[in-house]
């Protein structure tokens, strides 16, 4: 269990707020008539928005170690909010009294007092690794995934941002994090693996890299959709018919005795033909490469002129230099440029002309010899083969070697997808094994919805989602007439997060403590029965502490007319107002 104490900072710059068991509440109210002289209240006075409310959860918040990057408290400008602060949270964890102090300033590197001693931590990992193995008593379960510290805190003080659109979506909506990876907690709650959902993700994330390599492949072999593997396969079979063919020819042909003879000449013009064309390639390569450069430009003669006159008028007998001289030495400028570029470039394409001319001789020479050693007319276009064959053998083998790589990646992807429907199945059976924990927090659920919203048409289950297009796994789904609004699905959360806490089931997993910050936008009849069922349930002896944002003058004619069974006044912890804020001061968030 989590028990909130107290939250102060030194120096003090706001009120200490002293925590109970039970429900707490923090008021926005109208500034009071004692707090004002006479004619000077003013239209904003009346207002009970932008007092601190959610700033006082935020700094609950930042104690209990959120992110520092998604806080608001670092967001208070200088002048108002000091970087040195020490903002403290006194608080118990299972029993154990602890303190969490942190500052702006140094964010990253939180301490906790403990009765024996005092921690600073080098990271905030680090200091919620301690709050980890602290709320778990040190206990190692490995049949189940745990949550973290902070992902175990995080739906239990869902952020404002969240909109409380979803019962599972606990953050800012812009966040945009996995649903797989929010579940994990919620699951926990219930007992079910979340391993199998870690696992599954892995195996998903494989195939969709595969997957991807697949389809790349696939296209190069079937000219993006063009032609079916059916087809490429065909044409490889024709084409290793044609290979073996020439193959069986050429060594019917090595045989013949006048190619024993000229067979060293021929490899020596084979490999000299294949030195000589890689080298022209590399420069038909570099040839391109100056064809692409900027031409260089031409410095004109009259606008040296110019310049020249301009500086040797303004400098008198320091420029003594004859306007000549600067011409020849533009010239000289130009003819380096010109031997950069354009000589090398003439070198270059005549060097390409030799090495035609070689190869031409060459090639002459090795027609000569096949024809003179081809009298029997083994090979009737032998010349045209050597030209082709290399080429087809490459294309052959490259062919062959895709489809090799895209059969074995779908192999790979039909055995990946087999373990995941496996682990599925697996996952399947965790939840089915769960069922009396899902019943009977279906009848908690009922039994609050029927108090509050007068009926008892809900329905709560878990299930896996198995669509080949959805990364979800799994889906936690809670029902309640007209929901989708904007009202009603801020009360669906209120009963979800409230049923969590108080389920014979689920409490026995959850630290029993619940902040909800500005949830209850919602009709007035729904707030009222919504606080008297949490008067009820406290007034039962249940053991739990819950921490609300509430504006005033939501409740004050409910207040009025007794049909709050929460007495309001004996729970109030804190109350803030346009002239008596959380933070003593009125400021504007830095972006």
């Amino acid at each position: 269990m989590i028990k909130l104490k107290k939250l102060y900072s030194i120096p003090e710059t706001f009120e200490p707020i002293i925590f109970e068991d039970g429900i707490n509440l923090i008021l926005g109210e109208k500034v009071s008539d004692k707090e004002t002289v006479s004619n000077e209240k003013t239209r904003k006075d009346k207002k009970t928005n932008g007092v601190g409310k959610s700033m006082c959860v935020e700094f609950i918040n930042f104690c209990l170690l959120k992110d520092e990057d998604s806080s608001r408290v670092i967001k208070i400008p200088l002048d108002k909010f000091k970087d040195d602060v020490r903002i403290r949270l006194d608080l118990s964890v299972n029993g154990k009294d602890i303190t969490i102090e942190r500052t702006k300033a140094e964010s990253s590197k939180p301490i906790i007092e403990t009765e024996d001693e005092v921690n600073i931590y080098k990271s905030v990992d680090e200091a919620l690794l301690y709050l980890t193995n602290l709320f778990y008593g040190g206990k190692i379960d490995a049949d189940i995934e745990r949550p973290t510290f902070r992902q175990l805190i995080s739906p239990l003080i869902r952020d404002e941002d969240s909109e409380f659109k979803d019962i599972v979506n606990c953050h800012d909506l812009r966040d945009k994090i996995p649903y797989s990876n929010l579940a994990k907690t919620h699951l926990y709650f219930f007992n079910i693996n979340a391993i199998l959902i870690t696992e599954i993700k892995k195996i998903l994330k494989t195939i969709e890299g595969k997957s991807q390599t697949y389809s790349h492949i696939k296209n190069r072999l079937t000219d993006s959709g063009a032609k079916k593997i059916s087809d490429v396969k065909a044409e490889l079979n024709a084409l290793d018919l044609d290979l073996s063919r020439v193959e069986e020819a050429l060594d019917k042909f090595k045989t013949e005795p006048l190619f024993q003879q000229n067979q060293d000449d021929l490899v020596s013009i084979n490999a000299s033909i294949d030195k000589l064309r890689t080298r022209q390639l590399a420069l038909k390569y570099e040839i391109k490469r100056i064809e692409s450069m900027p031409k260089v430009e031409s410095i004109n003669i009259s606008e040296v002129q110019l310049i020249y006159d301009k500086f040797k008028s303004g400098l008198g007998s320091v420029v003594s230099e004859s306007i000549e001289k600067v011409v020849n030495f533009k010239k000289k400028i130009e003819k380096y440029q010109n031997l950069l570029i354009n000589e090398r470039a003439e070198e270059i394409k005549s060097e390409i002309k030799s090495i035609q001319e070689e190869l031409n001789i060459l090639d002459d020479k090795r027609s000569a010899i096949l024809t003179n050693v081809d009298k029997n007319d083994v090979l009737s276009s032998l010349k045209e083969s050597f030209y082709t064959y290399s080429r087809r053998k490459d294309q052959y083998s490259a062919t062959t070697s895709n489809l090799d790589e895209y059969e074995r990646i779908d192999r790979e992807i039909d055995t990946l997808k087999r373990q995941k429907d496996n682990l599925f199945s697996e996952l399947d059976d965790k939840i089915f094994d769960t069922q009396k924990i899902i019943r009977d927090f279906n009848k908690t659920l009922t039994s609050i919805h029927e108090y509050i919203m007068g009926n008892a048409e809900i329905v709560f289950d878990i299930e896996t989602v198995k669509s080949a297009t959805s990364k979800q796994i799994v889906k936690l789904d809670f029902r309640i007439p007209d929901d989708g609004s904007h009202s009603v699905d801020r009360t669906k959360v209120f009963i979800y997060d409230i049923a969590l806490m108080l389920n014979a089931y689920t409490s026995t997993r959850h630290p029993m403590f619940l902040v909800h910050d500005n949830i209850f936008d919602v009709d007035q009849d729904t707030l009222v029965q919504s606080l008297n069922y949490l008067a009820e349930q406290e007034e039962k002896g249940e053991s739990f502490q819950y921490i609300l944002t509430l504006n005033r003058d939501k409740i004050e004619n409910e207040e009025r007319k007794n049909q709050i069974k929460l007495n309001i006044e004996d729970h109030i912890r804190a109350r803030f107002n346009r002239r008596k804020r959380f933070l003593k001061v009125d400021y504007k968030q830095l972006d």
